[in-house]
Parts: structure tokens; C-alpha cells; sequence
């Protein structure tokens, strides 16, 4: 009888007492442990069983838990001797960030005391120990959220000096989600208030604690330089390949999940939605997210789990107002196409990757990385999200692609104005580069026709680089369209319409048109367009 599917339970005691639905990844515990690592930074994308992990780890070093076998039997981590003596024997400190949500400074600094009090009292035991220094003992005892920089910045290594002298054994220290303390500080603008602060709390409990034997930290992006991490840490992240297989559903794994549930029938459907995830440039082969499978496996039905359970809303912000380079690239990706990218000088597309919407092909000599979508579920995900874009409102932004490809000259006017005074901030138009913004808008609108069209930006053309093309993918059905974006330049343009013959002249001139022509498209069906603006003023003709 198959084991019951459970959602969002990450206790593994809880898994295995109750036989749910559970993978085995307790090799980690092996390879990590015989690592010799003090201290591992590793990240994986969301709903990718790092808080599991963790859980698996405190129940079976923990001292706190002596009776392992019944709920390690039969797994690998059981079947090493020398790790399997280290069960139940060893002080585990665990401290999840994971709803560590402040939105000033203020709140951040008070809820982080309380997270580190709600910790000390776990181990209360401490407080009266006599194998404790008493100097330590008032320390723990004395620690609440009113306490001073300094007292907060030494209280983990502290908690492990204590353990190690109550216990004889250096403790494990676990953080899930370390990476909040940075990005939530970054979200609302007060990391430079702090940051000093979680620098020197970070050095002491990591780098100058010699009471901790082993620490964990696990998140979803690399902010280990900021925590004031390296280089004295082990950085695993996705492009690094060890522990590439410990994290996330292989192959095997799901053949033999669907084989369990008698749903091998539909692996091929499965496969091309869920398959693509890849750590460490893919040297194993490539993964499945565990969120969408088990939700398979439930439900019985393909859905975007994965997608939507990650910040869908900041990536939707980020991607709305992103410039035409952004916006261009994202439109190949949407296609099916890879892109090549200064991946560290570019933090969106660090941002894709690190949160798993993204995959790293290939790494040129140059530094640049070759990226795509990850899998089917995710170029659904970002297709719906850009499709919501256009959904929304008062449906100015359908009416002005109904307009385009009629040409109707007063309608597209009529839609751009109103989608700039409506949707566009006079910071939006006017800063530093507002061609690019608008060509970015634009370009996102566009999208929307990729059925139809083959929609290209910045690409050479005759004498060079048009601004965006619309190639139809059934000329005889469809039209084609070249646009060009120009801001009035106040010392040589008296007005914007100026401005609009110019755009138009350099289409002509530099014969834009001319990769159309040669596809067999004849001139008479290739409208060329100049959008110009002023700011918030905008021209179409």
C-alpha cells in the first residue's frame, strides 16, 4: 500500500513515524559530516527540503534524542558505523529565520533578541548547571531584548562555550534561512543601519568561536560576503556541484515515487514539466523540485506549485519595470532560447538563478554565463505573469496591440497616453535612460504575440540596430513591424513631432527593413513606427 502524500510537513520525525511519503537523503549527513567543514554556507531554491534537512540532522545528532533507530533504520545515513556512533550524542543549536519579517531597523534588532531568547530557554537546563562557569550561567540568564549590541553579538558563541562545558562536546549549530537577515533589511532599506551590527555578530559566533564544532547555515541566495562570512566558510551554492544530489528529486527518485502511487503511465508528462533543475552545472543530471512532485503525487494534476509558492510578487515587480536589455533577453528565455549574460553584473539574473527560475548552462572563458528557463513549469509561470500585465486595468494595454497591428495611428496615441498617465511615474519617464524604459514597456507588451510573431530587439539590421521587430511567423496572414524609440533632444528638436520624423528617417535610412525583405516579405507590408517622447509626452506615428 502506497505511504500517504502529506504537504508541508519538514519533521522528519513526523515523516517517519507516521510512514508518509519520505525520499532518503540522509547521505548528506555522511558526506557532510566527514566533510571536516567548521562552517557551510549552503543555498538552494525555495521548496527544496532545506529545512527537512535540518530537521533530519538535530534528530539524529542531537543528545536530546537517543533512540534513533527506529526512525534511521534502513536509511543510508544507518549504514555508515563511524556516523552512526555519533547519533543522539552531540548539543544541537537550531534557529530558523524563516519568519524573521521586520520592516524597520528598530523591529529588526528586537525581533532577532527575541529569536535568540526564545533559543537560550531551550536550553534552560543551562542556567543552573554546575559544570557551567557562573560567569556564563548569568550571561544566558541575564540575555532578553533589551540587552546591548555587544551582549547580542557573543550570546550564540556563549550558548555553545556552555554546551561544550556541560556536555564535554563542541556543539552543531543549524540556522535555516540565514539569508533573511539580509534581504529583508535590503527589501526595506535599512540593511546600511545594521549591517556593522550583523557583521560582528556573525564573526563572533562563526569565526572567532572555539566552542562551535560544526555549523550549517542554509537560504535560498549567497549572502555570505555580507554577513562578513568568507573566506573562512565552506560556500556551497548552485554553481558549486557537491551536495549537488542532497537536494531536490533525481530521476530515480521520481520514477520510483510515480511507480509507488501507479502513476509511471504519466512520467513523460511529469518529465517535461518538473525536470530541469541543475546545481553545479548539471555534471549528475538534472533535478525535480520536491513541492511539485509530491503535489503530483496527491492531486494527481500538473499545476504550477513550485512556481507560485516562491516570491512570484518581487520577481513580478522587478521584471514590470526592468529595462529593454532586460526585457529583450526575458523574451528569448519565454521563447525556449538561451541567453549569454555578465551574470555578476547583473543582479536580476543572480536573482533567477539563486532562487532556481533560471539554470546555468555553461560558463565562458569571458566570465559570462549561458542561462535558460529551468523547465516547462516555469516558462508557464512567467508566461501567465506577463499575460497579467496586459489582463489588468482598464485593457489599454490589449487595445494598443489590437491597435498596433492595424496600424490605427490615432489609437495607438490614445492608448499610450493613457497608459503613461495611468501606470507610468514621472520618475518611471524621466530618468536616466527613459528610451530604455519605454522601450522595455513596449517590449513586454509585445510578448503577448509570440504565437504569431517573432518578436526581436536591438538586433542588426541593413546598416544597424533596429529597436524592436515584429516578423510574422504566417506572412500571409500577418503584417510586419519595425519600431524605433527616440527621446526629443531639446537642442535639436523643437517639438516631438520633429522628433517622430527623425525616428521614422532612420528606419529608411539604415533600410531596417531590409532581413525582412529578403525573408520574402514585401515592403508595402512593413509598417515602420516611431514612438518619441518627452517625458510624460508621447508621440506614435
Amino acid at each position: 500500500m502506497a505511504r500517504v502524500v502529506a504537504i508541508g510537513i519538514q519533521d522528519f520525525a513526523a515523516l517517519r513515524q507516521d510512514d508518509l511519503f519520505y525520499v532518503d537523503k540522509t547521505e548528506f549527513l555522511r558526506t557532510w559530516w566527514l566533510s571536516q567543514d567548521k562552517v557551510t554556507v549552503l543555498t538552494r531554491p525555495h521548496r527544496f527540503g532545506k529545512t527537512l534537512m535540518l530537521s533530519t540532522i538535530e534528530r539524529f545528532f542531537s543528545s536530546r534524542f537517543t533512540d534513533q533507530a527506529v526512525l534511521f533504520q534502513g536509511l543510508h545515513v544507518w549504514q555508515e558505523t563511524l556516523i552512526r556512533a555519533l547519533a543522539g550524542s552531540l548539543p544541537v543549536i537550531f534557529l530558523s529565520l524563516a519568519d524573521f519579517k521586520p520592516v524597520n531597523e528598530a523591529e529588526a534588532l528586537l525581533t532577532f533578541k527575541a529569536k535568540l531568547k526564545s533559543l537560550l530557554d531551550r536550553f534552560a537546563y543551562l542556567y543552573e548547571s554546575v559544570q557551567v562557569d557562573a560567569h556564563i550561567r548569568q550571561k544566558l540568564k541575564a540575555f532578553n531584548c533589551a540587552s546591548d549590541d555587544e551582549a547580542t553579538a557573543t550570546i550564540l558563541a556563549t550558548l555553545c562555550l556552555a554546551l561544550t562545558q556541560h556536555h564535554g562536546t563542541r556543539p552543531v549549530l543549524l540556522i535555516d534561512e540565514y539569508d533573511a537577515l539580509y534581504q529583508e533589511a535590503c527589501r526595506h532599506g535599512y540593511w546600511s543601519k545594521i549591517v556593522k551590527r550583523i557583521e560582528t555578530w556573525s564573526r563572533a559566533t562563526f569565526i572567532e568561536n572555539q566552542a562551535l564544532g560544526r555549523a550549517l547555515l542554509v537560504g535560498i541566495t549567497s549572502v555570505e560576503a555580507r554577513l562578513n562570512l568568507e573566506p573562512s566558510t565552506a560556500v556551497v551554492n548552485l554553481r558549486t556541484p557537491r551536495y549537488e544530489r542532497a537536494f531536490g528529486f533525481t530521476l530515480g527518485e521520481v520514477r520510483a515515487a510515480l511507480t509507488e502511487y501507479d502513476l509511471m503511465s504519466r512520467f513523460d508528462e511529469v518529465q517535461n514539466w518538473y525536470e530541469g533543475f541543475r546545481f553545479g552545472f548539471g555534471q549528475q543530471g538534472e533535478l525535480y523540485n520536491p513541492w511539485s512532485i509530491i503535489h503530483f503525487l496527491r492531486y494527481r494534476t500538473r499545476g504550477l506549485h513550485w512556481f507560485q509558492a516562491g516570491p512570484v510578487h518581487y520577481l513580478d515587480r522587478l521584471l514590470s519595470l526592468s529595462d529593454a536589455s532586460v526585457k529583450s533577453n526575458f523574451e528569448a528565455l519565454i521563447r525556449g532560447e538561451q541567453i549569454v549574460v555578465s551574470y555578476e553584473k547583473a543582479s536580476i539574473w543572480q536573482l533567477l538563478v539563486s532562487t532556481g527560475y533560471l539554470k546555468i548552462v555553461s560558463k565562458a572563458p569571458s566570465g559570462a554565463y549561458q542561462l535558460q528557463l529551468t523547465n516547462y513549469e516555469v516558462q508557464l509561470g512567467f508566461e501567465n505573469m506577463i499575460r497579467c500585465w496586459f489582463d489588468t486595468g482598464s485593457g489599454a494595454l490589449s487595445d494598443f496591440v489590437i491597435a498596433l497591428l492595424a496600424c490605427d495611428i490615432d489609437a495607438l496615441n490614445a492608448c499610450m497616453t493613457q497608459m503613461v498617465k495611468e501606470r507610468f511615474s514621472f520618475f518611471d519617464a524621466t530618468g536616466r535612460t527613459p528610451e530604455n524604459f519605454y522601450h522595455g514597456f513596449v517590449l513586454g507588451m509585445l510578448v503577448q504575440l509570440k504565437d504569431r510573431f517573432l518578436v526581436s530587439s536591438n538586433r542588426e539590421s541593413g546598416y544597424g540596430r533596429y529597436d524592436v521587430m515584429l516578423e510574422p511567423k504566417n506572412p500571409r496572414h500577418d503584417d510586419a513591424y519595425i519600431l524605433e524609440f527616440k527621446v526629443r533632444q531639446p537642442g535639436r528638436e523643437a517639438t516631438l513631432e520633429e522628433t517622430l520624423h527623425n525616428a521614422k528617417l532612420q528606419i529608411t535610412a539604415k533600410a531596417y527593413d531590409r532581413e525582412l525583405v529578403k525573408r520574402g516579405i514585401e515592403k508595402r507590408r512593413i509598417h515602420a513606427l516611431g514612438i518619441v517622447f518627452d517625458q510624460k509626452k508621447v508621440l506614435i506615428g
